[in-house]
């Protein structure tokens, strides 16, 4: 599947050098450019707040479900097996912290549609 640069920026992904892209929080300033006063100011009412969703909150997982739309499914570990490129792109993207079992929990459902044009995968995240 091909992403497109609308679908990469509706995600808040920004591109930082060819082919590689990452969330404007995490982009840092090339060596040698200091910005001073980098890190930005919270006013009173998000000081409490903890704005970064991959923090690890308590003991719970984040659920990583995965839902194929396919007009003919696939056997069930093949699904399940064809999930590992997709959460090392997430761990890499920064949308999980880990794909350890401790970390995540992985949901992994198919349905069958009837046009090859319905076909897709929906990745829905849910942090604790």
């Amino acid at each position: 599947m091909a992403f497109t640069n609308e679908d990469i920026s509706k995600l808040g992904l920004v591109e930082v050098r060819p082919g590689v892209f990452e969330r404007p929080a995490r982009i840092k300033p090339p060596v040698g450019d200091p910005i001073p006063d980098a890190e930005p100011k919270l006013d009173a009412r998000q000081e409490s707040l903890d704005l970064d969703p991959v923090k690890k909150r308590g003991s719970g997982r984040i659920v990583v479900r995965v839902t194929a739309y396919r007009q003919r499914p696939l056997d069930a570990d093949n699904l399940a097996g064809g999930c590992k490129y997709l959460l090392d792109g997430l761990r890499y993207a920064k949308l999980i912290p880990d794909d350890a079992p401790e970390k995540i929990t992985l949901q992994v459902e198919q349905e069958k549609v009837q046009r090859q044009t319905q076909e897709r995968t929906v990745i829905e995240l849910s942090y604790p």
